[in-house]
């Protein structure tokens, strides 16, 4: 029997040297799929409507993990941690937009207009 590590090893090799023609396969594959999502998938809801969430989740989404982590929110399960810091981190990002961020834009921005 192998020691741990070299199982590790072999796990690490594997992930970079892929089944010959697997990985470009898997490249292209994931490029498309990729590319059909942003161009293919009509827009069923207009998550703008709720307010521009993108740099709020940036700021906040690091600190919020991180205290899931130091709360053991992860030591249960990996999906559970993932869901609360998701729940939470959109919450606290919404709060930045509609009590921060949005305030301090200028009169005139389109993205203080009501959608």
């Amino acid at each position: 029997m192998q020691p741990p590590y070299f199982e590790a090893i072999s796990l690490q090799q594997r992930l970079q040297h892929p089944a010959p023609g697997g990985g470009c396969r898997a490249c292209v594959g994931l490029g498309l799929t990729a590319v059909w999502f942003a161009v293919g998938v009509p827009c069923l809801l207009d998550p703008a409507r709720f307010g521009d969430l993108s740099y709020g989740l940036f700021i906040v989404h690091f600190p919020i993990i991180q205290g899931a982590i130091v709360a053991g929110l992860f030591a249960g399960s990996f999906a559970i941690g993932m869901a609360a810091s998701l729940g939470i981190a959109i919450v606290v990002a919404l709060l930045l937009w509609w009590l921060v961020e949005r305030p301090a834009l200028w009169r005139g921005s389109p993205y203080r207009s009501a959608r």
